[in-house]
């Protein structure tokens, strides 16, 4: 009996053994059958090659360890090598099956591809790890528009709402709407959607509705409110965890810079404050590091950090433009105009300095001067041309220069029809030189915009008044 017993014991104990060799074994073929995947490292940033060399050689010498793989595929995405960064997170994902980054970043990568069916494989891989994550299942959602499936995609959105997804996956259900031909249930989704968050591109979605319901005049403003077409975004932590891996001082600063332009001030200013140890003097990073502290509310240390920089860089040219917005901010506008003026003698084909001047020209009464600067600007294609336009059309009507005034209200509202003061402003003109039909039609766009009804109140007094003089 107890020699029965011992050999069972032995017997368990040598399975175990052997179970426990297998796996070791099978491990060691998984590093020795993936090659580590290498680039070129030659002609880049010197310190975006020492973070891949020594990423690499991490990897190497822990070849088992699908946490330290992925992050050389991390490093390989975010630097530019998306062949070496899809090869790498395969290998992570092999030897380590369990985390959800490895196939969810390759699908990602497979998408920008043109692959959305290999794509959708690698989520549903990420989803049977976290099947709560809510990124995942609108990405799916697309891909599978991509595909035509609409069905899925429909699924995919439902659930990205179910989980608390909010206005994306509304506008990816009523982009299948419209897909499957149902225009006014789409519409009915984004009307609401899109006064509540005002963005640019569910303007867009729901211009497109109306003129599948052949609603002309409303698909021409809302295409006007959306002309500056940008890309619904969502927040995606586990896609955060990449910026960690960004190579080179150019190419993270370029990643700040993007991060201001999201409006994400608090990511960005961390950023910026580890950059400034590395390249405590660079003009760019100074500048983004001052916006970044005034967009988090502290125009002092703003204002600090563009003064540190003017004593090692008195001549470059954003110095002076955001210098003058802070000086304009406290009042001190003969300092803000001084800077303008300079920023203008060192970069004059720069639009953003000359309607600035414009701008303050304006509010001192200036209108000859402030007029021409901001012509300069509307024609050296300033960003925002409708607000040039709108400034020079009020300095033309404070000084009853209607048909000039008008001039400028029909190419402001021109450029964009969704521009309630710019019609309400140009039927007031219209009346003043007794063009009272033409009148009525701008105050009637404005009042079908709707955003500013007391304006449009005042304006219809002020028309009645004159034509019943």
């Amino acid at each position: 009996m107890r020699a029965r017993s011992e050999e069972k014991q032995t017997r368990e104990w040598i399975e175990f053994v052997l179970k426990a060799t297998i796996l070791s074994f099978s491990s060691f073929l998984i590093s020795c059958s993936d090659p580590f995947v290498t680039v070129d490292t030659k002609d880049i940033d010197a310190d975006l090659a020492e973070l891949l060399h020594d990423t690499l050689s991490k990897a190497k010498s822990l070849p088992n360890s699908g946490a330290i793989r992925g992050q050389l595929a991390m490093t390989y995405d975010v630097n530019g090598f998306p062949d070496a960064a899809l090869a790498t997170y395969k290998q992570a994902e092999k030897l380590d099956p369990g985390t959800f980054a490895w196939p969810y970043f390759q699908a990602m990568l497979l998408a920008k591809s043109n692959e959305p069916e290999n794509a959708i494989a690698a989520m549903q891989r990420a989803i049977s790890l976290d099947p709560k994550y809510v990124p995942a299942w609108l990405l799916e959602g697309t891909w599978f528009i991509d595909l035509e499936r609409l069905g899925d995609a429909k699924n995919a959105y439902e659930e990205a709402a179910r989980l608390g997804a909010g206005s994306p996956a509304i506008a990816g259900t009523a982009r299948v709407l419209m897909l499957e031909g149902h225009p006014a249930e789409a519409a009915k989704l984004l009307e609401p959607l899109s006064d509540a968050m005002q963005h640019p591109h569910l303007y867009r979605m729901l211009g497109t509705a109306y003129r599948a319901l052949g609603r002309t005049d409303d698909a021409r403003i809302a295409f006007a409110r959306g002309r500056q077409d940008e890309p619904l975004r969502w927040r995606d932590p586990i896609q955060s965890q990449k910026v960690d891996y960004i190579g080179g001082f150019g190419g993270r600063l370029i990643h700040a810079e993007n991060a201001l332009k999201a409006g994400a001030y608090e990511d960005a200013l961390a950023l910026l404050e580890q950059l400034r140890e590395i390249r405590p003097d660079d003009p760019a990073l100074l500048s983004h590091l001052s916006l970044a502290y005034l967009r988090t509310g502290d125009p002092e240390k703003a204002l600090r950090t563009i003064l540190e920089g003017f004593e090692l860089h008195p001549e470059y040219y954003y110095f002076h433009v955001n210098v003058a917005g802070l000086y304009r901010e406290q009042r001190k506008i003969d300092d803000a105009l001084r800077h303008l003026k300079r920023a203008i003698e060192i970069n004059p084909k720069q639009a953003e300095g000359h309607e600035q001047l414009g701008r303050m020209l304006m509010q001192q009464g200036h209108y000859d001067e402030a007029l021409a600067s901001l012509e300069t600007a509307i024609n050296q294609g300033v960003n925002d041309p409708v607000a040039a336009l709108h400034s020079s059309g009020l300095i033309e009507g404070a000084r009853k220069n209607w048909t000039a005034a008008i001039h400028y209200f029909e190419r402001a509202v021109e450029i964009d029809i969704s521009f309630t003061m710019g019609h309400i402003y140009l039927g007031r003109c219209l009346a003043e030189v007794k063009r009272f039909d033409e009148a009525r039609r701008a105050l009637d766009w404005a009042e079908k915009l709707g955003t500013h009804p007391d304006e449009v109140a005042s304006a219809r007094m002020r028309l009645s008044v004159l034509d019943a003089a």
